[in-house]
């Protein structure tokens, strides 16, 4: 039998990635679930690999129930009560989404982060808004302190 490292198999799932024979649904559920190496063998027992699809089928579709609203589409990207498999490559998406309206932009500085901090008024113009605007909905999500020196 397979020896599992279980931080490596916990580290996988809030990846969400799959850990050697599981893939990343079957990964953040046994993980989560707390299976032992022993009920996790190569293969997985037929039971098991209908429990994890079933638990999968679950949580894609709650994740994906706001999927004809937007706004609720990227509040689930976000909500860290969804499994890591199911958001991740959602934020992935959102990320690259927003860096190609950004391309025209050239950053005038970085965070500590090494990532470019944008001009406020430059992003709401992208975007068709007002700088107000673009605060009061981080002031609705409690990002607001980031945006107040006018860059983000």
């Amino acid at each position: 039998m397979t020896r599992f490292n279980s931080q490596e198999l916990t580290n996988a799932a809030r990846n969400g990635e799959g850990y050697r024979h599981l893939t990343p649904a079957q990964a953040w559920n046994a993980d989560t679930q707390g299976f032992t190496q022993e009920q996790l063998t190569h293969p997985l027992p037929p039971l098991l690999t209908l429990v994890f699809e079933l638990a999968e089928r679950k949580q894609r579709a709650d994740f994906n129930e706001p999927a004809n609203d937007p706004r609720a589409m990227y509040n689930a990207a976000f909500d860290e009560a969804h499994p890591p498999y199911v958001r991740l490559p959602v934020l992935k998406q959102l990320r690259e989404g927003i860096m190609n309206h950004l391309l025209g932009l050239a950053p005038p500085g970085v965070d500590y982060s090494d990532y470019g901090r944008f001009s406020l008024a430059e992003v709401a113009h992208i975007f068709d808004t007002t700088e107000d605007k673009l605060l009061a909905l981080a002031e609705a999500t409690g990002t607001a302190d980031r945006l107040r020196d006018g860059s983000i």
